[in-house]
């Protein structure tokens, strides 16, 4: 049995959020990054048997914003950033986590099923990993809603994020003990 570390140093936590209502063509579709973040994927002889994703809520940073008027500038993104934080309700739940109940292989990879919390909810949740080539990649769509998030709306509703967002995981192993022994096998 070892274990495979995931974080920020080697890898990349996105969401990736979309715009809808009448006047969606003002506003942006936005990259979110987590500068913070770490997963730990136990396995036995390379085959994943659990893993556990930790993502501290105030370590987003807004990468971009696609669309809109006009681009987004640096204290448009600060706005951003701070807005997501209370939605996120950053202050009461600190952190998102990932817990796997079951990890079974699948033509592609891995699925795992397990249980995700997102401001304080915990809701069922299936991601699918793949390994490509020492590379984990992980792509889910979540609704917000789902979580007790509410999108955020403007102009009194003509446009707002959409509910459905996109979540992307690419991540190296972070070498640790016995790390080169496991990639090994």
């Amino acid at each position: 049995m070892g274990v495979w570390t995931y974080d920020e140093t080697a890898g990349d936590l996105l969401v990736l959020t979309g715009v809808e209502g009448p006047a969606a063509r003002m506003g942006h579709a936005l990259t979110l990054r987590w500068t913070r973040w770490r997963a730990e994927v136990e396995h036995a002889e390379g085959t994943p048997t659990s893993v556990r994703v930790t993502v501290p809520v105030d370590g987003v940073e807004v990468v971009r914003g696609e669309g809109g008027v006009k681009g987004l500038s640096g204290p448009e993104k600060a706005i951003v950033r701070r807005r997501a934080l209370k939605e996120l309700g950053a202050a009461e739940h600190p952190t998102v986590e990932l817990h796997s109940e079951d990890v079974t292989a699948d033509r592609d990879g891995w699925r795992v099923a397990g249980t995700l919390r997102i401001r304080g909810r915990s809701r069922p949740f299936t991601l699918r990993l793949r390994d490509e080539g020492g590379v984990l990649r992980a792509k889910e769509t979540l609704r917000q809603t789902d979580f007790g998030v509410t999108p955020v709306r403007f102009l009194g509703g003509a446009f707002s994020v959409s509910d459905e967002v996109r979540v992307r995981l690419d991540g190296v192993a972070v070498p640790t003990e016995g790390y080169a022994a496991d990639r090994r096998r």
